[in-house]
């Protein structure tokens, strides 16, 4: 019987532990679960989380960005919303509606997103600060998938001229090429990105997708969209929606790769009503 009972009290005392965590401490948990692509046990620390700290930004803007993941993109934008009412600071801000902007761009109303990067432009100034190259580069993204070419290369240049040696201006400049035309350039710089260990996230790897499916290899695009689906991005509403990856959507494993994520997100999705 006192076997039984110290068990017990064991349980309490981690159940005690957890309650008394940080949000800090929680966030940080959900970002090692993201990067193993475990966006459902992330999603579940941070609920629980916010049931005991519902005043915490962090946790609410954390779990905006599991839900783009999964593909909950209004309940995405409302947990930044909410983030944002919890810190209005300009800094916090800032870094919110720049999620908040991708977000749109992945529902596909650019004009909102635009929008959202223009009040990021105020929220600088009042910090006497300009945009840094990965705020310029989902701005050039909102443009591409607008079909605005030209407004898309300024800003993907204005990345790579503000920072040379991220991974965001890196990407711009392979959107760059794409978007006129370049395949040769384009194709040097997606196998590079390869390469790179900071590309294993499931939304970073998708990238190469689109690189690969512009750059007329279907087989590879293919290979790196399945890969970022298993690492925890089945945004399954902007997978079958996204007309970067037109060129490849009756190639081989195709419709194998996005079914996985339809799955994933609808079981996700039932489990976050």
């Amino acid at each position: 019987m006192s076997a039984a009972l110290g068990c017990g009290d064991d349980t309490s005392g981690r159940q005690s532990e957890r309650a008394a965590e940080s949000p800090e401490a929680v966030e940080k948990r959900a970002v090692a679960l993201m990067s193993r692509g475990e966006m459902e046990s992330a999603a579940a620390i941070l609920r629980n989380a916010i049931d005991v700290e519902p005043g915490a930004a962090i946790l609410h803007a954390r779990l905006g960005y599991v839900y783009r993941y999964a593909g909950l993109m209004d309940a995405s934008i409302g947990a930044y919303r909410r983030a944002q009412a919890l810190d209005p600071s300009p800094e916090a801000m800032i870094a919110t509606e720049g999620q908040i902007a991708t977000s749109l761009i992945y529902v596909g109303d650019l004009d909102r997103a635009i929008a959202s990067h223009r009040r990021i432009d105020g929220w600088l100034d009042q910090l006497a600060r300009r945009p840094d190259e990965k705020i310029l580069f989902y701005e050039g993204m909102a443009h591409l998938y607008a079909g605005r070419n030209g407004d898309a290369v300024r800003l993907f240049d204005a990345s790579y001229q503000t920072d040379s040696t991220t991974l965001w201006s890196a990407f711009g400049r392979a959107y760059r090429h794409a978007a006129l035309g370049d395949t040769a350039q384009l194709l040097a710089i997606a196998r590079s990105l390869e390469k790179r260990d900071d590309v294993a996230d499931g939304e970073r790897r998708y990238r190469l997708a689109h690189f690969f499916a512009l750059a007329g290899d279907p087989a590879r695009a293919v290979h790196h969209l399945a890969g970022s689906i298993d690492a925890g991005f089945f945004n399954y509403p902007y997978i079958t929606r996204d007309t970067l990856l037109a060129s490849i959507r009756t190639a081989n494993g195709f419709a194998a790769a996005v079914e996985r994520a339809r799955v994933r997100h609808l079981a996700f999705e039932a489990q976050h009503d």
